[in-house]
């Protein structure tokens, strides 16, 4: 329908509508008039539609208070009576998105959907959530969500639990977020900023039940609100059913929530933080040196941009000039850090990682003497039209690794919004960019680092310091707080606590009613299509190779991937294969200096990227394909250039370039130090499954702590193995990279394939065809349960086993079996009443099982809950309508919505690992077809599988220490 301005509609008035051509879009703006709620409107053909509500909530300290409400609002509501309506709708809604995130200074409920029954339904249960939540009724999801006494008998020792107590444990053991909160803090120190939202554990038990609630009462009103909608809805009746249901209940209120501005410091001011470390680790490049400053204003849209841009252009890859002149300085081991957006006063932030405590004065120095030399000598006009054209790439394709698109475009339209900014500004890019591009020669980078960074003193320099014995000293100080509360408490506040305790465990523990569960709106199987999507793909043939070529719509972005069969890697050289895909395109080659290939491919492509892959064969899991694949994206009038870029990497790069190869391995060892910090689960899951099969095991020394620690032993050894690496890297590259041993895969419009077929001749003429010797890899799967000590104040519980060796087969029902325990048993035990964060179950078409906890306070328990599931079975029971909803949530997983370069990917997937159609159209019919019987029956496959006890347990030294007994082996993660 045609919207006019000024104009009512349910009670909303349009004030504003325009054509964004960047998205192919009408965006509109609207303003409640009882309420001066806002809604922001982007309209499409997207058939994936994207809600948000959210609020300004600036934090007024540290106590969390605005994630732990984020954690409680969805826990039943005025109308949707269950304890967790929004874990309901996860195990039985189609949603391609359904989530809940505290920002510093806002807190947003975003869903997605491609069902328009279900996106109501969806919608309806967010804003009764956020607008009449059961909070006020007593305060037992307070003490669940955020933190409460546990004390079980008067005797026992007094401990804290929450599962947002627990999560920020886990963030708070993490040096990398440790060094970015403390540049925050203090940079912004008299703001919102200077507080943490999500909560600091020491903090967070100063939170009353009464502050919460206050907290609710002052900013949760529609007058504090904005609205997003997105894609191919029907508009009216939107607005109509939120202002008929939700907004015409409230009247406006004086809710005028400013974030103030940070008054502007004198001069650099340096600040010290601390981090555990094991008491057995070195200090020695174990410092953290960020430096951060305020940058950029969103009024001006198109500097947010640039800043983006420049932090790209001077820092963000290896010939980025101001990472150069670090690295080359030796200050630390790696260099990260970006340009941070999403609060009033962005930051620009230069992270130096496995630095020393003694190097800040020389990164000051050299920080400053480079900047200053491109701005004396010009920036590089190559290298600025690089980091555009990447910048510019990433906004037109607008893929965001399976994110709804209109997720992406809400968080750029809020940026904007919440600092009272054009709330379409970050989306109409083309004027920017222009602008930018135009200002390249006449100096406009150098003076944004003139501005910014040069002649900025409002900046700081934060040091994170290692400190041994630190995460224990928390522990015990925390333990004798605890302990000095429990003595000063009579008799009577014991019994209390008992009390509270107790009602707790009973409310977790008792069912919903069925009354209740008929509150929470549901689809029906009438609502779930029982086709499968096929996806186009087909096999032919060029210049004498293979192309595996899936005819889609790419908005003229071509898709080319060269794939290598990595079997002709030596068992003993196979982690080489893996540092060579980090090391391409990172080296120079015989055209181009590492410095300016990087220009080229910026500037022609969207990247080039290099990984080993491991597909697994469906029927065998001891059968796999390793493939080495260069995938690269281009517009389509850069295949050539691309494919060129491609064959020049691979034939032709310089293995003798020692610096820039120890950088590569310093900067993967940082990476994965990251990730055992912050993603333990994946972690033990991996090393777990190392132990169950062939595959695994291959998985584990390309991904996992075996990779890890070859990195280690590279980067420790560096001198002494040089010439053996550099040979061993030659080596691997010149087996690989042959044409008998290649496949082509492309994604495109047919015309876009001739394209790409008048570019395969190059290929045949440089890559070499010679003979392959493939070889058979034997790895030991020495069942060995291990503890993986890290100085986190948390665990990441990892179980499971092989249900074929068993004698078990697979079955779809066993993904119903999976949303059941993700979202009922072990959501119940492990998280809600265990407190940790997450956790997950995953079962694999080859027969592997892997449960696994995410920051878990706890050990022994989880083991246990996970041991207690095949009796939790054996006792199953659910309705027909439950089973329905089970069923629904497993068809959603498989349904998630592709962009066309995932439907690409997956069909290749699908190809390798010999998955057919057939399979996938009986895999569905066993899932829509799943009975309670036949979830009964699942608890022997349980027990049977719980009973080969692989365990893997990373986490706090103390804690997997004391239980000891528990493993073979107990060895520092790091």
């Amino acid at each position: 329908m045609t919207f006019k301005i000024n104009d009512i509609y349910h009670g909303f008035k349009l004030i504003e509508e325009r054509k964004l051509e960047e998205l192919n879009s009408i965006g509109r703006i609207f303003n409640h008039e009882k309420t001066e709620a806002k809604l922001i409107n982007i309209s499409n053909d997207d058939d994936n539609k994207v809600f948000t509500i959210g609020f300004k909530t600036p934090p007024e300290d540290s106590t969390g208070v605005p994630h732990i409400i984020e954690h409680s609002v969805l826990a039943g509501s005025r109308k949707f009576k269950t304890k967790e309506p929004f874990v309901d709708l996860l195990k039985s809604s189609l949603n391609t998105f359904l989530n809940a995130m505290t920002f510093p200074d806002r807190t947003v409920y975003p869903l997605a959907s491609r069902n328009e029954k279900d996106f109501i339904n969806l919608l309806d249960v967010y804003m009764d959530g956020v607008f009449y939540p059961s909070i006020y009724e007593n305060e037992y999801t307070f003490m669940q969500e955020g933190w409460h006494y546990v004390l079980d008998e008067k005797k026992d020792e007094l401990r804290y639990n929450g599962v947002v107590y627990n999560e920020m444990k886990g963030a708070y053991s993490s040096p990398d977020s440790l060094a970015f909160d403390g540049v925050i803090r203090n940079l912004y120190k008299d703001t919102p900023y200077g507080h943490d939202s999500g909560g600091n554990p020491d903090n967070i038990t100063e939170l009353t039940y009464d502050d919460f609630l206050d907290f609710h009462k002052k900013y949760y009103h529609p007058s504090n609100s904005h609205m997003f909608l997105y894609g191919n809805v029907d508009v009216m009746k939107i607005l109509q059913f939120i202002n008929d249901n939700y907004l015409n209940n409230f009247n406006k209120l004086d809710i005028n929530v400013q974030v103030p501005i940070q008054k502007e410091f004198d001069q650099l001011i340096e600040k010290e933080g601390v981090y555990g470390i094991s008491k057995d680790e070195d200090e020695k490049d174990k410092t953290y040196l960020a430096l951060g400053y305020s940058a950029g204003d969103f009024s001006n849209p198109e500097e947010i941009l640039a800043l983006d841009i420049l932090y790209d252009m001077i820092l963000n890859n290896s010939a980025a000039p101001v990472k150069k002149a670090l690295m080359d300085a030796g200050i630390g081991k790696s260099v990260d850090g970006g340009f941070e957006n999403s609060i009033k006063q962005p930051l620009f932030l230069i992270l130096i990682k496995g630095a020393n405590e003694d190097q800040k004065d020389k990164f000051k120095k050299v920080l400053r003497e480079s900047l200053q030399e491109i701005v004396d000598r010009g920036i590089d006009k190559d290298l600025a039209l690089a980091s555009i054209n990447k910048r510019e790439f990433s906004l037109r394709e607008a893929d965001f690794g399976g994110y709804p698109k209109g997720l992406i475009y809400y968080y750029q339209v809020v940026e904007s919004y919440m600092y009272n900014s054009d709330p379409f500004s970050q989306l109409q890019y083309n004027e920017l960019l222009e602008n930018i591009k135009s200002g390249v020669d006449k100096g406009y980078f150098e003076n944004l680092i003139k501005k910014y960074l040069l002649n900025n003193n409002h900046c700081l320099l934060y040091t994170l310091k290692p400190e041994k014995g630190y995460i224990e000293k928390k522990e015990k100080h925390t333990k004798e707080k605890l302990n000095i509360i429990k003595s000063q408490l009579t008799d009577s506040d014991r019994e209390n606590i008992i009390s509270k305790v107790r009602s707790l465990r009973a409310i977790q523990e008792k069912d919903d009613t069925e009354e209740q569960i008929n509150t929470i709106p549901n689809l029906s199987i009438n609502d779930v299509s029982h086709d499968i999507e096929t996806l186009p793909f087909e096999e032919r043939n060029e210049e004498g190779m293979k192309v595996l070529y899936s005819d889609l719509n790419t908005n003229k972005i071509a898709y080319l991937k060269l794939i290598f069969d990595a079997k002709v890697i030596p068992q003993e050289l196979i982690q080489y294969g893996k540092l060579l895909s980090e090391v391409l395109g990172k080296i120079s080659t015989n055209k181009y200096n590492y410095d300016t290939l990087i220009n080229e491919i910026s500037i022609h492509t969207g990247g080039i990227r290099f990984n080993l892959n491991n597909y697994m064969d469906s029927l065998d899991k001891d059968k796999y394909y390793p493939k080495f694949i260069v995938r690269s994206k281009a517009l389509n009038t850069d295949i050539d250039k691309a494919m060129n870029l491609m064959l020049e990497i691979l034939t032709s790069s310089k293995f003798e370039e020692k610096d820039l190869i120890l950088q590569v391995i310093r900067e993967n060892k940082s990476n994965h130090e990251a990730m055992i910090q912050s993603s333990g689960n994946a972690v033990a899951a991996r090393r777990l499954l190392s132990s169950m099969s062939q595959k695994a095991a291959y998985d584990e020394k390309i991904y996992g702590l075996e990779y890890y620690r070859f990195l280690c032993d590279l980067e420790s050894n560096f001198n002494n193995k040089w010439n053996e690496l550099s040979l061993n890297l030659n080596k691997v590259s010149k087996l690989l990279f042959n044409k008998s041993n290649l496949m082509v895969g492309f994604a495109g419009e047919e015309e876009d394939y001739i394209t790409f077929k008048n570019s395969m001749p190059i290929v045949g003429v440089t890559l070499k065809s010679k003979e392959n010797l493939y070889k058979d890899y034997v790895f030991l799967n020495n069942k060995i349960n291990e503890g993986l000590t890290t100085q986190a104040n948390i665990q990441y519980v990892a179980k499971g086993g092989n249900f074929k060796k068993d004698g078990f087969s697979y079955s779809g029902s066993l993904l119903v079996l999976q949303t059941i325990a993700k979202y009922d048993y072990l959501w119940n035990r492990v998280r809600v009443k265990g407190g940790a964060y997450g956790v997950s179950l995953d079962f694999g078409i080859t027969g592997n099982i892997f449960i696994t906890s995410y920051r878990d306070p706890n050990l022994v328990d989880t083991l246990k809950a996970y041991d207690d599931m095949s009796e939790y079975l054996r006792e199953f029971n659910a309705s027909k309508r439950d089973m329905e909803k089970y069923i629904i949530g497993a068809i959603r997983d498989l349904d998630s919505p592709l962009t066309s370069s995932m439907k690409s990917e997956k069909a290749i997937d699908m190809y390798f690992t010999k998955v057919t159609y057939d399979m996938i159209r009986k895999e569905r019919q066993e899932v829509l077809s799943t009975t309670l019987e036949d979830i009964k029956s699942l608890s022997i496959l349980m027990e049977s599988v719980m009973k080969q006890n692989h365990i893997t347990v990373l986490g706090n030294e103390g804690n997997i220490t004391k239980n000891k007994d528990l493993f073979d082996i107990v060895v520092s993660a790091m």
